[in-house]
């Protein structure tokens, strides 16, 4: 007896419906997965990148003014955390490098004039920035905070001033 098939078996659709599904399932999911991969390298990275800006950042600034008596570590009127005030003797004006709420900036005032986000302008995005000044050797410590894996790194640097030890 010979057999006459015309067309597909309702089962055989079904399998070849299931099969797609699951191929088109696969792909999604490889392709979400290497999507958020992706993304999380890039936030990674661009935390390095805004920390070595920012660090970077202040180090030229530093080295730039590096004049006796031209560069302090004050608090500032914004949040009272340690700052860089570099003097500008020359043009009356001085620049203040300071961080607020995840973010370092940098502002000119005039003398007597106040630090304020409203003029200020922005560097880089930052978790923390910390600052400080050692009278003994003149030297200038900055450590800039970023998140790296949901864990807190820090880069920091030593200047050590040509101007040396004497009052800042």
């Amino acid at each position: 007896m010979i057999s006459n098939k015309k067309g597909n078996t309702l089962v055989e659709l079904i399998m070849v419906m299931a099969i797609l599904t699951l191929f088109g399932v696969t792909i999604f999911v490889l392709i979400s997965t290497g999507s958020d991969t992706q993304k999380s390298i890039i936030s990674k990275k661009d935390a390095q990148v805004n920390a070595r800006i920012a660090l970077s950042y202040v180090n030229v600034r530093i080295r730039q003014n590096d004049k006796l008596g031209n560069i302090e570590v004050l608090p500032n009127s914004v949040n009272g955390n340690d700052s860089i005030f570099i003097k500008d003797f020359e043009y009356g004006q001085s620049l203040w490098i300071f961080w607020d709420n995840g973010c370092l900036y940098e502002q000119m005032t005039s003398e007597g004039e106040t630090v304020g986000l409203n003029k200020a302008y922005y560097i880089a995005d930052i978790e923390g920035f910390v600052t400080g000044y050692d009278q003994e050797d003149g030297s200038i410590t900055n450590a800039v905070e970023y998140l790296y894996d949901g864990k807190e790194k820090s880069l920091s640097s030593t200047i050590f001033l040509r101007s040396g030890s004497d009052d800042l």
